[in-house]
């Protein structure tokens, strides 16, 4: 789904590629509200959720990963998911994702807080390709967080 709309989810100067799963809100669709699974029965609105989602697109071949709509949503995607470590970009799942321990080191318990995943790195880094970027950052970024 196609929409103008800013990280924040304000409307935008240029469009940026929405996650859509399902008819996502009870209450008007892209401008109502999903509740976020492991947020204890939190809520975001559908227009400011941010996922790379959108990178199946530029696999599938659907759309190139040149096309100005892939490229506006991977400046969103840098801005709100990528998370600098010590061992290079990783990328959380959506904003505001709960799957993974508490900060205060409890276990995982249904809910807790998202945390970044080295595997999304290497989705970042198709893209990367696809692009006809080097990927090679996001492949030794994958490398330095094997066990």
């Amino acid at each position: 789904m196609l929409r103008h709309r800013d990280a924040d989810g304000r409307p935008g100067r240029r469009p940026r590629l929405l996650r859509t799963h399902r008819p996502p809100a009870k209450d008007g669709g892209l401008t109502g509200c999903i509740e976020l699974r492991n947020r204890n029965g939190e809520t975001i609105r559908a227009s400011c959720l941010v996922a790379l989602d959108f990178s199946w697109l530029v696999r599938l071949g659907l759309r190139k990963a040149t096309d100005p709509r892939v490229l506006d949503t991977i400046k969103v995607v840098e801005a709100v998911l990528r998370v600098e470590t010590p061992s290079g970009p990783l990328y959380r799942r959506y904003n505001d994702d709960g799957y993974g321990e508490y900060d205060d080191g409890r276990p995982y318990d249904g809910n807790g807080v998202g945390r970044a995943w080295p595997l999304l790195s290497g989705e970042r880094g198709h893209l990367a390709l696809q692009a006809g970027e080097d990927p090679i950052d996001y492949l030794r970024t994958m490398q330095r967080c094997a066990s």
